[in-house]
């Protein structure tokens, strides 16, 4: 999992992003998982409502980090929620199709959400090929 500073960090770009309607779908249900949180929390409510009347204001965004960092720290679920949201799977692919090959290729991931796929098909063949996870 990453630490809280990595969550805040990639939340707040989420966020704006939401707030700025050119989110994906993680986006928005991020900012609407940080709305339902900070409900219990007067300031951090505030500290949200300002950063959707301006995201450009620097100063919003700070209180906004500030007090996403402190509910974070404290709230294990509340983290969990957010990583899962905002750690989407990558995925990489060697695929080899009409009768085509592959030769020594590598698939290294850094990070737990990855996937790894190797595929041949109609004839197709792949070899030497090597694959790394580091969590």
């Amino acid at each position: 999992m990453p630490t809280v500073n990595e969550l805040v960090n990639s939340a707040i770009i989420e966020v704006v992003k939401a707030i700025a309607k050119s989110a994906g779908e993680s986006g928005i249900q991020l900012l609407a998982s940080i709305r339902a949180r900070f409900q219990k929390d007067e300031k951090a409510q505030r500290s949200l409502t300002n950063l959707e009347l301006d995201p450009s204001d620097d100063d919003h965004l700070d209180i906004f980090k500030k007090h996403l960092n402190r509910i974070l720290e404290k709230d294990v679920a509340f983290r969990e929620q957010l990583a899962n949201l905002i750690l989407e799977p990558s995925q990489q692919s060697i695929i080899a199709t009409g009768n085509s090959m592959i030769d020594n290729a590598a698939q290294i991931s850094e990070g737990g959400n990855n996937i790894q796929r190797i595929e041949a098909s109609d004839g197709s063949v792949i070899s030497g090929v090597k694959q790394q996870k580091h969590a």
